[in-house]
Parts: structure tokens; C-alpha cells; sequence
């Protein structure tokens, strides 16, 4: 579950400044309208008058707690208020059972390549949060080799095509100083298999190298083509991870985005994918569910909403990410339900 990041000022409240904090977070949310003192002293259970309300929540402002937009206004929480929350007030995250099942169902039924699992993941986030679903794939090079096939495209020119543990897929174009025909190829991609399968790719382009700086002179024609086209293969990187993003029209109408400005950032921020996977690959170093909230990004155009995230594992120990992005006034406790049953459900798929 969400990890306790303690709120970095102010002491902890009381039990009364606890309750009031409370009903504003959720308040707010629920409504999107400021909360008043009047309002929380008609709440069943509560018995404080709404002056002593209002002084509590005056306190709670003091602290950083909540803000007023306006004089006449009501109550809103800010970003440590969130934080507050989050960490110590929200109720146990859930989700209803029909939701539960209807996501888990998903993941025992999908027969797809994991590449499009991925991406109907982002979608499935997106579709039960209401928000922004992201998945990143896990970094190529850390997945262990499983499959490889060379496919003549031409004289000197090589499809390479690998496939991971996992049955991720990278596709990449190479040329060679030989022209070979498909079988002599298919003989070249079953040594590699024979001779790499159960390795990274990194550890499979560091066999390589290794072999071809020390032992090339021993090495027979087959052998010397199969690591002369590996080596043309891993000549570059991988590139960036995959990440896959659903959603982003689910901000328009909200009203923390009406401002124009604000939305066409948030917009470029999400289009600008290599900003959200700079953030997600930040959450794969621990375990449970991460929330970032507002201010807490480091990435300025998405200031104005939480970014509740984690990481899932393959049974071949590579890891990518799930997020859900949306404003911070969310459903934590829902959002954090939904990121770790899905996280818990993805990593199971390719087994």
C-alpha cells in the first residue's frame, strides 16, 4: 500500500484537528466545493458548534493545512493536507467487488502479446479511476533473451527480431557486409539461442563482446557470422522504454483545469512521454503503492495533480511501472486500491 511519507511541517494534530481535516479532504473531493464550518457541524456525529469549527480550522490553515480561495469561501486542503491524509486518515483503500472482478477476469482471460497488454492496461486505469492510466514497459535490456529471428529484407539488410522471457518484443534493422539467404540466417538466430538464451541482453552484448575480442581467431564460419550480427545488432541502445498513456481527455472539465494555460501545459506535459517515464522509473526502486502529490512532483506542469503509482514484476525479474494521474482532489483510497490490484494482477499475466 501507499508508502508513509511523514509531512514535512508542522506537528501532529490533534484529534479534533484530525476530524476536521478529515471532512474537508473528503468533502472537498466528493464535491468540489470549498467546505465550511456550517457544513461539517450538520454532519452526523459531529457535536463542536461551527465557531469552534471555525477555529480549528483556522488553526489548520495556520499550519499549511488547508487554504480559503476566497474570504466568503469555505475550506480547501492543501498539498499537506493531502499529504496528511493520505498517510494517516484515509480509511483502508477499496474498491467494489464487481470492479474487483471485472479486473481480475481481464487478466485471466487476455491471450495477447504483452506489448498489448501493456497498452489495455493504460486503458483499464484510465477506465476505473476516470483519469489518466500510464504503464511503462520494463527496460528492454534488463529482460531476459528468450527468441531471436534474422529476416532477409534485402542484400545486407537484416530484420532482428528479439523476444523476451516475458514475450516482450523489439524489432531492429541492421546491415551487414554479407548477403545471406533466410535458411543460412535461421541457422545463424538457433546458434544465438543455443548459445544466449536465459541472459539479459546486456549480459547477452557483454558475452559477445567478450568473445570477439578473446577467442574470435577459434571461432568457425557459423559461430564468426552469428557474433559478427549480434554485434551489428547491439551496436546502439535500445532506446527509450515503451510507455503506454490513456486518459488525457478525462482532465478537460475538470474544474481545477479551466484555466486554458494550465490545461495546455498539463496536456504537453503528458504528450512529453519521457517526462512521465523519468517520474515512473523513480517508483520502481521500492515496493507498494507510491503517491506523489502536487507540489511533491518534480516535473512543474503537473503540480496541480497526484500521481499514484507501482511498480510490477515479471517472472523474469524485469519491472516496469503503473500510474494513475489525475487532480488532487481524487478518490486516494480508490486510486490506491486500483494501482495495487492491477500492479498485483499485471505481474502475474506472463506466467
Amino acid at each position: 500500500m501507499a508508502d508513509k511519507a511523514q509531512p514535512t511541517a508542522g506537528e501532529s494534530l490533534n484529534g479534533r484537528e484530525e476530524r476536521i481535516l478529515r471532512f474537508v479532504v473528503e468533502g472537498f473531493v466528493s464535491t468540489g466545493v470549498p467546505v465550511g464550518s456550517r457544513t461539517i457541524s450538520k454532519l452526523e456525529g459531529e457535536h463542536l458548534s461551527p465557531a469552534s469549527i471555525r477555529n480549528t480550522m483556522n488553526d489548520l490553515e495556520d499550519s499549511g493545512y488547508l487554504y480559503q480561495p476566497h474570504v466568503s469561501a469555505g475550506r480547501v486542503p492543501t498539498d499537506l493536507g493531502y499529504r496528511y491524509y493520505v498517510d494517516r486518515l484515509m480509511d483502508p483503500p477499496a474498491l467494489p467487488l464487481a470492479e474487483q472482478k471485472a479486473i481480475k477476469t481481464f487478466f485471466r482471460s487476455y491471450r495477447g502479446v504483452v506489448g498489448a497488454v501493456l497498452e489495455h492496461t493504460s486503458r483499464l486505469l484510465s477506465r476505473f479511476s476516470h483519469y489518466v492510466g500510464i504503464v511503462s514497459a520494463p527496460h528492454f535490456e534488463r529482460t531476459v533473451f528468450r527468441h531471436i529471428d534474422f529476416v532477409r529484407q534485402g542484400p545486407g539488410r537484416v530484420l532482428v527480431i528479439f523476444v523476451s522471457q516475458a514475450g516482450l518484443v523489439h524489432n531492429r534493422m541492421i546491415e551487414v557486409d554479407v548477403d545471406l539467404d533466410q535458411l543460412e540466417l535461421n541457422r545463424i538466430a538457433a546458434w544465438v539461442i543455443e548459445q544466449f538464451h536465459g541472459m539479459t541482453l546486456v549480459e547477452m552484448r557483454n558475452r559477445v563482446e567478450e568473445i570477439l575480442r578473446t577467442d574470435r581467431a577459434a571461432l568457425d564460419r557459423l559461430s564468426g557470422q552469428a557474433l559478427e550480427f549480434s554485434e551489428a545488432t547491439f551496436a546502439e541502445g535500445f532506446g527509450d522504454d515503451g510507455i503506454y498513456v490513456e486518459g488525457a481527455a478525462n482532465f478537460f472539465g475538470e474544474p481545477e483545469f479551466a484555466n486554458p494555460e494550465q490545461l495546455r501545459l498539463l496536456m504537453r506535459a503528458i504528450e512529453e512521454k519521457d517526462h512521465l517515464l523519468r517520474i515512473l522509473n523513480s517508483c520502481l526502486s521500492g515496493e507498494g503503492v507510491r503517491v506523489v502529490i502536487g507540489s511533491e512532483s518534480e516535473l512543474s506542469e503537473i503540480k496541480g495533480c497526484s500521481l499514484v503509482a507501482s511498480a510490477y514484476n515479471f517472472p523474469d525479474g524485469s519491472r516496469g511501472s503503473i500510474a494513475v494521474l489525475g487532480p488532487t482532489r481524487m478518490s486516494y483510497p480508490r486510486t490506491v486500491y486500483l494501482v495495487d490490484l492491477v500492479s498485483k494482477q499485471i505481474s502475474k499475466f506472463p506466467s
